[in-house]
């Protein structure tokens, strides 16, 4: 369940900022791509290279256009990161399309 709130809170950040551009008449395909994989994010769907293309366009979109604070930018960047290392989790289409993982420590 920490999973499914960590991917819904960064999915919704990215959608607030770039929605932002998007309701100011800055639509870009950065924008675009940012939502798109906001809604990849939110939905568990191929979440550790949407993540990581998220925070990487995210800190691009921030050096090139300063979209949005620089708190907000890493704060999105720095939760797409951990998501992207730690996986979409059990309740993600990535656990119905490719298998629940379990990690066991030998003893």
């Amino acid at each position: 369940m920490g999973l499914l709130m960590l991917r819904v809170a960064a999915a919704m950040l990215i959608l607030v900022t770039a929605g932002e551009q998007i309701m100011n008449g800055r639509v870009s395909i950065p924008s675009l791509l940012l939502t798109l994989l906001a809604i990849f994010i939110g939905l568990g769907l191929f979440t550790t290279p949407a993540s990581s293309l998220a925070a990487l366009l995210k800190i691009g979109l921030y050096l090139g256009l300063h979209d949005a604070p620089l708190l907000i930018t890493i704060t999105i960047a720095e939760v797409c990161i951990a998501l992207s290392m730690m996986g979409a989790g059990a309740y993600s289409l990535d656990a119905l399309l490719f298998g629940y993982r379990r990690v066991t420590l030998p003893r």
